[in-house]
C-alpha cells in the first residue's frame, strides 16, 4: 500500500520525489527476538532513511496469525513461522518469502527433573519429550534432534502439551520426561525441581524458525518498499548486536509487557550464540533442515522447493542469498 508522505513534484516513474513506500506489517511479538528489530528499526528511523514507513501494524503471537493477516486481511508484509509458509503456499497463498527472521534455535532449551540423569536426547530412548503443538517448531526440532543422534522416533514418545505452560506442568506432573523450557522461563522455576538437561544446538548446526514473507501484489506493486523494510530490519539486527542495552531499553518501552533486565538477558544471550549475525539473509542449512523436518514428520518424500517459495533479489547488501539446490 502506498501513500504520499509530501506532495512534492514526480520523477520519471511517475512518483513524488522524497514520498515514503507506506508498508502495512503483521509482526510477531511472542518472543523478544521476533519484535526488537522491528522496535529498534521504529525507533532508530531505520525504515524512514530507506524511503518507506510503518503504516497498520498488527501485532500477534507468531505462527500462521501473521500469514493470514497478509493473505485475508490486505497486510503488505509479514515475519511468519516458515511451516506455515510451506503449507500457505502448497494451498495456493500468494506470497513470497523475501527475507528470515530466526536461522537458529538459539532458546530451544529442554528441561528434566532434577537428578533425572537425562543429559541428552539419547536418553530419552523408552521416555517421553513433550513439545507445544503439531506442526510448530517444537515439534520439528524434536524430530531433528532424535534423527541427529540416530534415535528412532519408534524409541520414544512425543506429546503435545499445549503451549510451555502445559509442557511445565506434565513434566512436574511427571506426564513427560522432558519439555521445551526457554531461559527465561526456567530461571523463574522454583530452584532444585528442573534442570536443563539438553537444547537443540547440542545437535542442530541451524533451523529457519521464521521468515519474513510479502504478499505478491505488493512485490509487484512496490518491491522498493519490500527492500525498504528489509535493509532497516538488517540494520537493527546489528544494532543489537552492538548494542543490546540500548536495543532492550528500546523494546522495553515498545512493549510493556516487557521487563527491561529480562530483554537484556534474552537478547545477551542470543547475541553470546550469533543468533541475528546473518540478518535478514538466509541460512542454507537452516531451511534444509526446516525441510527434512516436514519429511520427517509428514511422511512426504520430496524436499521442499526453496527457489519456488523464495525470491533473494530484495534482500540489502551483504545478506546471504544461499538457498539449498
Amino acid at each position: 500500500m502506498l501513500s504520499s508522505c509530501s506532495p512534492s513534484s514526480g520523477d520519471e516513474s511517475g512518483n513524488a520525489v522524497g514520498e515514503l513506500t507506506t508498508v502495512d506489517l503483521a509482526i510477531s511479538v511472542s518472543s523478544a527476538m521476533s519484535a526488537a528489530p522491528f522496535a529498534v528499526a521504529q525507533n532508530l528511523g531505520y525504515f524512514e532513511e530507506n524511503g518507506c514507513q510503518i503504516g497498520e501494524q498488527l501485532e500477534g503471537q507468531g505462527g500462521s496469525d501473521p500469514l493470514r493477516a497478509v493473505i485475508d486481511g490486505g497486510l503488505d508484509m509479514g515475519e511468519v513461522a516458515t511451516n506455515a509458509v510451506i503449507e500457505g503456499y502448497l494451498a495456493g497463498a500468494d506470497v513470497t518469502i523475501v527475507g528470515s527472521s530466526h536461522q537458529l534455535p538459539y532458546d530451544f532449551t529442554y528441561a528434566v527433573r532434577a537428578g533425572s540423569g537425562i543429559t541428552s536426547i539419547k536418553d530419552l530412548a523408552g521416555k517421553t519429550l513433550g513439545y507445544t503443538n503439531p506442526g510448530s517448531a517444537t515439534e520439528d526440532i524434536a524430530y531433528l534432534m532424535a534423527d541427529a543422534v540416530g534415535l528412532g522416533l519408534d524409541e520414544f514418545e512425543l506429546v503435545p502439551t499445549s503451549g510451555m505452560g502445559g509442557g511445565i506442568a506434565m513434566l512436574e506432573g511427571g506426564q513427560v520426561d522432558a519439555a521445551l523450557m526457554i531461559p527465561l522461563v526456567f530461571e523463574r522455576q522454583d530452584p532444585g525441581v528442573f534442570e536443563i538437561g539438553f537444547e537443540g544446538l547440542d545437535v542442530i548446526e541451524a533451523y529457519q524458525k521464521t521468515v519474513y514473507v510479502a504478499s505478491d501484489t505488493f512485490l509487484k506493486e512496490n518491491p522498493d518498499g519490500v527492500r525498504c523494510v528489509l535493509a532497516g530490519l538488517h540494520k537493527a539486527m546489528q544494532f543489537i548486536q552492538d548494542d543490546p542495552e540500548a536495543a532492550a531499553k528500546i523494546y522495553a518501552d515498545f512493549d510493556e509487557n516487557y521487563e527491561y533486565e529480562a530483554i537484556l538477558a534474552d537478547l545477551k544471550f542470543a547475541n553470546s550464540r550469533d543468533t541475528l549475525s546473518g540478518g535478514v539473509g538466509f541460512n542454507r542449512v537452516g531451511l534444509e533442515n526446516v525441510s527434512l523436518a516436514r519429511q520427517l514428520r509428514t511422511g512426504e518424500a520430496t524436499p521442499v522447493s526453496w527457489s519456488e517459495l523464495v525470491d533473494v533479489a530484495y534482500l540489502p547488501e551483504g545478506a546471504s542469498s544461499e538457498l539449498p539446490e
